[in-house]
């Protein structure tokens, strides 16, 4: 049986079937004009919505993680601050409801430009000719509007703003077009020029009105010009900087600024970074340095190119070069000998008389003029700026030191440093008890290996203010580099209890208690608290991988070296080596390889004996012989003292019934460290093997004496001794130890 809706589905079409072919043939062509005529204006109306609807698909969350990496190196909000900031800004500037409004606008003035044009010789307030030149202006405003909205959607930098000048466009275009059109016509001129006929007039005329709809501001401010001729405007008094002056700045670029009311340079100077960043896809360091380079244009005004002359393109560059002649040492001792007095006297008037020829060269009219120029204190954009180019130097020594994978240049790395040096050391002079820039200034310093002048500005820092949490935490890390476990493990718990939520002193605190004894367990939990404060903070699943390996927790080791790399995504020399001792301990031999592969790769590292040895040990476990006697033979090359290597060679002898090499590599490990007890009991098996028995029995019953009654060693000479059957040559899975 046939559904009834089939049925009435069929008779509906066989319906319209009927009569359309019941049509003649000028009614036919006039309803598929219609229908036609109907698909264009969907089309031509349908790009805004979806033009919206993708952009948003498909680009918000990728904008929305650029603005927080941005925020944060302007330290334009608080960490704990900055998702529910970012969020909140972006709803406002990026409100649904905006964009739907300005795409309803737009629509409605399109469908009231194509009505009229489509019922142009019905219509009695309007001439069929003006009706025809509004709709061409109107085009023309439509083609450049495609055009902008393709270009925004392609640079991700699509907002409400972009609409709304859209309609402005066409409102603009449209008037113009109609109010010209109807005066000429109302004054009896006609759309002609000479003996051109109607029908070419027209067409002139038509590509008149599509110009000025894709041109319209140059078509106002051709306007503008005539009328000042005519009314004798004064010009303007030259005030005002414009943008296009500044190097950089192209006319899309102006446009683009224009739209957010940054009209001129002093606009651009003390306008929102945070707006600017929100609002348009300008990449950060351009914004940063645009703004840069207005503040100094609007401070100095027509002596700009005598400072670009000297190189001194933004207000920064002009802060440090002053910095570099600053007449007061942040950190002078004020102890220090006659003689090293006199020097600094010289030193300061040679430096007085640098900064007068400096003013000189810029036109001021003295020295004093130089600081009174560098008072930013009108243009808080430049606090901002400071911090950018500090945090930018900051990040990139943390994510070198922690091992994050964020390899700079060394030039630019350096320039970085030495510029957040000139600044901080200016804010000292200013400011002794500035216990901030103080701390700042030391990881510059760190930056720049200068480790003796980091830690001399943490002192003082931390003499000014006993509670500055993270003078503790650097000071630690510095401590690290040289050694000075306890001294480390004393100022991060000095700092955490001031501040019990930074990871980094969880993770530095961690590292220093690794390498003490005892203080394996205390130092994996410093490490779970540091990842329990940040899920993605790699570097203590690097350390936390080292302390598992360390206690022999091979398998959890291997999922914490996993997961640094899964979050890194990059790998150094104590992953690769770390991660290979735990593939190791779990027996996943051909893996281990694999990451060790990694690690010798680190010739010049010192422990790269160590990944030699690991390998060979894999290799000698899948049966390699000649390639893991190769590397071991490299291991004890490179490291004479690494016991591990010569270990695991006496193995490899031992399993080539070599029992003499075997016996005389353990015995020499021995004679250095009589407490390697599996040492021990694997030499115990080569006398055995080698027939032997008495010194087998005398090695068993040694470790029995003098090894822990509960560990493995002396449980596997009580079995081997009682049994006295032949033995294996190593121990099951057994993990060489090295220095990790």
């Amino acid at each position: 049986m046939v559904p009834p809706w089939d049925i009435a589905g069929w008779s509906v079409i066989v319906t319209i079937l009927n009569w359309l072919f019941a049509l003649d043939a000028s009614t036919w062509v006039q309803t598929w004009g219609t229908i036609g005529w109907l698909f264009f204006v969907l089309a031509l109306l349908g790009f805004f919505p979806v033009s919206y609807l993708a952009y948003r698909g498909f680009a918000a969350e990728t904008h929305q993680k650029r603005l927080k990496d941005d925020f944060r190196l302007l330290g334009l909000v608080k960490e704990d601050e900055l998702d529910n900031t970012v969020r909140e800004l972006y709803q406002t500037t990026y409100n649904p409801r905006q964009f739907l409004l300005y795409i309803f606008l737009i629509m409605l003035v399109s469908i009231m430009v194509l009505v009229g044009y489509a019922f142009k010789n019905t219509l009695s307030f309007i001439t069929s000719e003006t009706a025809t030149l509004v709709f061409f202006g109107y085009l023309g405003a439509y083609v450049f509007s495609v055009q902008e909205l393709t270009r925004r959607y392609n640079t991700f930098d699509l907002q409400p703003q972009v609409y709304s000048t859209i309609i402005m466009r066409m409102l603009v275009s449209v008037a113009i077009t109609f109010v010209g059109s109807s005066l000429i016509l109302a004054a009896g001129g006609k759309l002609s020029a000479g003996d051109q006929t109607q029908t070419s007039a027209m067409a002139w005329a038509a590509a008149a009105a599509f110009a000025i709809g894709t041109f319209p501001s140059s078509g106002i401010r051709w306007l503008q010009e005539q009328a000042n001729r005519v009314l004798n405007t004064k010009p303007t008094n030259g005030l005002e900087l414009s943008l296009h002056d500044l190097q950089g700045i192209s006319a899309l670029h102006e446009a683009r600024l224009s739209e957010m009311g940054i009209d001129d340079v002093q606009n651009l100077a003390t306008s929102d970074i945070r707006k600017i960043l929100l609002t348009t896809r300008f990449d950060t360091q351009t914004i940063i340095n645009w703004i840069d380079r207005a503040i100094l244009y609007t401070k100095v005004g027509s002596r700009y190119p005598q400072f670009t002359n000297l190189g001194i393109f933004t207000f920064h560059e002009y802060y440090q070069r002053l910095n570099k002649l600053s007449l007061n040492d942040p950190l002078r001792d004020p102890s220090m000998s006659d003689e090293e007095k006199t020097l600094e006297d010289q030193l300061k008037n040679e430096l007085m008389e640098e900064r007068k020829i400096l003013a000189a060269k810029l036109g001021l009219t003295n020295a004093r003029e130089l600081d009174d120029l560098a008072d930013y204190s009108n243009y808080t954009n430049y606090a901002y700026i400071a911090e950018y180019y500090l945090r930018t130097s900051r990040i990139a020594r943390q994510r070198a030191s922690e091992g994050m994978g964020f390899l700079l240049g060394a030039d630019i790395e350096e320039k970085d440093f030495k510029h957040a040096i000139e600044d901080l050391e200016r804010r000292v002079r200013h400011n002794r008890a500035d216990v901030q820039a103080l701390v700042n200034l030391s990881t510059a310093y760190y930056g720049l290996n200068r480790e003796a002048d980091a830690l001399k500005t943490l002192n003082l820092a931390l003499s000014i203010d006993p509670n500055m949490a993270t003078a503790y935490t650097n000071r630690a890390r510095i401590h690290l580099n040289n050694g000075k476990n306890d001294e480390a493990v004393q100022d991060c718990t000095r700092s955490l209890l001031i501040d019990p939520r930074n990871k980094y002193t969880y993770n530095y605190r961690g590292m220093a208690l690794i390498s003490a004894p005892n203080k394996l367990e205390e130092a994996l939990d410093d490490f779970n608290q540091a990842i329990t404060l940040d899920q993605r903070f790699a570097a203590a699943y690097l350390n936390r991988g080292v302390a598992n390996n360390a206690r022999r927790q091979y398998a959890s080791a291997n999922r914490d070296f996993e997961d640094h790399y899964l979050l890194d995504g990059s790998g150094n020399f104590v992953l690769w080596l770390g991660w290979g001792s735990a593939l190791l301990g779990i027996e996943n031999y051909p893996e281990a390889i694999e990451k060790l592969n990694q690690a010798v790769a680190y010739e010049d590292n010192p422990a790269a004996a160590s990944a030699y040895s690991y390998r060979g040990y894999a290799y000698f476990k899948i049966g390699k012989i000649e390639r893991a006697r190769s590397d071991l033979d490299t291991a004890i090359a490179k490291d004479p003292n690494l016991w591990d290597a010569r270990e695991n060679m006496g193995l490899l002898e031992t399993s080539q019934a070599h029992y003499d090499q075997a016996i005389q590599s353990y015995q020499e490990i021995l004679t250095h460290n009589p407490n390697r007890f599996r040492t021990r009991y694997n030499m115990a098996v080569a006398y055995y093997n080698a027939g032997q028995l008495e010194n087998a029995r005398a090695e068993f019953q040694k470790i029995i004496a003098e090894a822990p009654s509960e560990s493995s060693d002396a449980i596997d000479a009580h079995e081997a001794l009682a049994e006295l059957s032949p033995a294996k040559t190593g121990p099951t899975g057994e993990q060489p130890e090295g220095d990790k």
